[in-house]
């Protein structure tokens, strides 16, 4: 069995969307000769913990944690075991921008670097995976390849520089960054990233470029495999089920909400609607109070992504944000699509045209409506809460056939063989 290094920061027991993907090729590597060594980060003050995850990963996994200077580690070792929330910036962290390059886990690269230097000795590693954000996950890598000349292949998660979390607060420092990628890029050994938009950003500008693959994210199949009580039979159930922030924001829902309870005074006996996920500043529950609708909306926070997932299969429909015209926001499908398709619930996708409406109307799973369509989003569900009522609401099978090729297992497949070429190219 060959062996992989894998540098994530994010990884369980972190939560959130982020941790998904370095740790489901970590689960399903092994079953494709690859035995992956995870170079991550000791514990840190972050919005979420699940260590339910921790116990997805075969024994062959090792795991080995570093120390950081970071900020999130930094605060851990303070005491503060959970980064707030709330909208409000101390001056340390808006001058952070400006002080750490590539991005705030700058001060986990030395760290990290020479803990992957005595992995790789000890468990004789063939190849280097990185995956971003965070950036410097990317420069630590490149790092480690020079010192060992060892193949390198780089996950880009989101996109890095101009991305939906590029955070340069000067266009020098975006120049740094978009130089700094490009020089990553053509020294490693092979590229992959979650969508087509990402890689045609990445090598637009890049000719000469390694071999790009794109590589989306999806959904674990054994999340899928259990039974799961159903939805009260009087009362028809919306859920979303994802972070909540200024990209993912719920306002357009919670507009057409407010709008039918002006129309239909007993709504509360038919439509309940459970957002499951962080609120990263966003304070939705301000928002509830806002519409008048806390008879309709109720915010659970975060959960473990089980019983994430044992939401998802309870309701009877599902509901995605995406409020960012940035194109780089629309371009890459939300991690958290994939599941919703798999879960075979209907989907009302509150999105502007982009790739996760395009999965929705390519699997014909659901609606999509702008975000500035509050009487269309308020139409949709009057429409399912009768179709509910009579029967009649559409409804697939878990897991399906046609959604198959974004299982994990299968897109774990595609990684192995990209190590596998350039191990032996």
């Amino acid at each position: 069995m060959r062996t992989v290094l894998i540098l994530a920061y994010y990884f369980p027991p972190m939560g959130l969307g982020g941790v998904q993907r370095p740790l489901k090729f970590s689960k399903y590597l092994p079953q494709f000769g690859w035995r992956p060594i995870v170079a991550t980060v000791k514990d840190v003050s972050y919005y979420s913990q699940d260590t339910t995850l921790l116990e997805e990963l075969p024994e062959e996994v090792v795991v080995s944690r570093s120390g950081s200077l970071d900020p999130l580690r930094l605060a851990y070792c303070l005491g503060k075991q959970k980064k707030s929330t709330g909208r409000t910036r101390s001056r340390g962290r808006s001058l952070a921008p400006w002080m750490l390059f590539p991005d705030n886990q700058i001060g986990w690269v030395p760290f990290v670097v020479l803990r992957a230097l005595h992995l790789i000795r000890r468990y004789a590693v063939d190849a280097i995976l990185t995956t971003s954000p965070p950036a410097s996950s990317h420069l630590a890598g490149y790092l480690i390849h020079r010192l060992t000349g060892l193949p390198w292949v780089i996950d880009f998660r989101d996109a890095w520089a101009g991305g939906e979390f590029d955070q340069a607060p000067s266009n020098a420092h975006r120049w740094l960054a978009c130089t700094l990628q490009q020089h990553f890029i053509h020294r490693a050994t092979h590229v992959i990233a979650v969508s087509q938009d990402i890689v045609d950003g990445l090598t637009d500008t890049l000719p000469g470029a390694p071999p790009v693959t794109v590589i989306p994210n999806g959904y674990d199949s054994a999340d899928f495999a259990f039974p799961v009580g159903r939805a009260p039979a009087n009362k028809f159930i919306l859920t979303y089920c994802g972070a909540l922030n200024a990209a993912r924001n719920p306002e357009p829902l919670f507009q057409a909400l407010h709008r039918m309870t002006a129309q239909q005074a007993d709504l509360a006996d038919l439509l309940e609607v459970r957002l499951i996920g962080e609120d990263l500043g966003l304070s939705v529950e301000t928002l509830i109070r806002k519409y008048k609708i806390q008879h309709l909306v109720t915010h659970f926070g975060y959960l473990t992504h089980e019983k994430a997932v044992t939401q998802i299969l309870a309701a009877n429909a599902l509901v995605m944000f995406i409020t960012s015209e940035s194109h780089l926001v629309k371009g890459v499908p939300t991690g958290k699509i994939y599941e919703y398709l798999a879960s075979g619930k209907p989907i009302l996708a509150i999105a502007p045209d982009g790739a996760a409406s395009d999965l929705i109307k390519r699997y014909d799973r659901g609606q999509t409506v702008p975000p500035n369509g509050v009487q269309q989003i308020a139409l949709v569900l009057e429409t399912w809460i009768k179709q509910y009522e009579t029967g009649d609401l559409p409804e697939y099978p878990v897991d399906d056939e046609p959604i198959r090729p974004f299982s994990r297992f299968q897109l774990t497949d595609q990684l192995a063989q990209i190590l596998n070429h350039v191990v032996t190219p």
